[in-house]
């Protein structure tokens, strides 16, 4: 009799772990199918995305073709109306032609100035300033600097 239990027991051993393999086959199947229908959302939603993007990219250049059409026509205009105004009062064309430089230089020094503004708001300057601090205590401090590449080259 103890030998009939014995194989009953391993019997129901058997039968325990098939059950359990098989459960854990079928979950691993589940979430390896839930994962591949995410990927495929998710491509479906990056294709949808980068259409959209690639929609707003050619609306935004030609809002910003047409807002410069609209500048350069108000940029003529104003060089017009300087210029009528002008020959208005009797000015010669050479002061016509003189103030509407003068007006296209300042025009230009006022560029130039927002422009150099926007780039020195640009980059990384302060952040590698701090680590151009950072180097130089540790010099001071009589660490040896890290090397960059192995072999300290």
């Amino acid at each position: 009799m103890g030998q009939e239990q014995e194989e009953q027991n391993s019997a129901a051993d058997e039968d325990v772990g098939s059950s359990v393999v098989a459960a854990l086959s079928a979950s691993v199947s589940r979430i390896l199918g839930r994962y591949r229908e995410q990927w495929d959302t998710s491509k479906q939603m990056l294709g949808v995305e980068w259409e959209l993007t690639l929609k707003s990219l050619w609306l935004a250049l030609v809002f910003i073709i047409v807002f410069m059409s609209v500048v350069v026509v108000t940029w003529l205009g104003i060089n017009a109306l300087l210029a009528y105004g002008l020959f208005l009062l009797a000015t010669p064309i050479w002061g016509i032609i003189l103030a509407i430089l003068v007006l296209h230089i300042l025009a230009i020094v006022v560029l130039i100035r927002t422009i150099r503004g926007l780039f020195k708001e640009v980059g990384f300057s302060r952040s590698l300033a701090v680590f151009g601090n950072i180097d130089a205590e540790q010099t001071q401090a009589g660490d040896a600097p890290l090397p960059t590449a192995p072999g300290g080259v």
